[in-house]
This record gives structure tokens, C-alpha cells and sequence, in this order.
């Protein structure tokens, strides 16, 4: 469980980064765009669009909850009776 949430937070670092230059990248596109088109042209209202539909944020999946039974014993679905879901008790008829 442990090793799961260290690899989500690797991929939501790297997911981070790859959302910032992903807008630095359209950012620079549209100031090409308006030194090359000019400010209020179609080209630069396109590179400005561009921008406007970059990836702006991520989110990160957490880890299936753990299901356990009276015992102890990790368990991949609910079963009838008692449950242990996320250290609080849920009875299933």
C-alpha cells in the first residue's frame, strides 16, 4: 500500500510537470502567434484558444480501500456479515 501511494505521487508529480510545460509551450505559441500575426488577428484568437484548453490541472486516483473481514484477512469484495472498510465496521445482509 505504501509502495502504491509513493508510484501515485510519482505519476502526479510527473503529470504536474507535464501539465506546466504543456503551458509554457501554448503560452509561447500564443506570443509567436501575436509578434507574428499581429494582436488582434485570427491566428493569434486561434494560438489564444490554444492556451485556453491546455491542460490546466490533474488529479491523482487513490488506491482501491481495503476490505477486511472479522479476521483480519484483506478481501477484495464485501461479503455478508461484518466488514472492516477503511477501519470503520459495515454489515452487508
Amino acid at each position: 500500500a505504501v509502495d502504491a501511494a509513493k508510484a501515485a505521487e510519482e505519476a502526479a508529480k510527473t503529470a504536474a510537470e507535464k501539465a506546466e510545460a504543456a503551458k509554457t509551450a501554448a503560452a509561447a505559441y500564443e506570443e509567436a502567434a501575436k509578434a507574428a500575426y499581429g494582436e488582434d488577428s485570427a491566428e493569434a484568437a486561434a494560438a489564444k484558444e490554444a492556451v485556453a484548453t491546455a491542460i490546466n490541472s490533474t488529479k491523482v486516483q487513490t488506491a482501491a480501500k481495503a476490505i477486511y473481514n472479522v479476521a483480519g484477512q484483506q478481501i477484495k469484495t464485501l461479503q455478508k456479515g461484518l466488514n472492516i472498510v477503511e477501519g470503520k465496521k459495515v454489515y452487508v445482509k
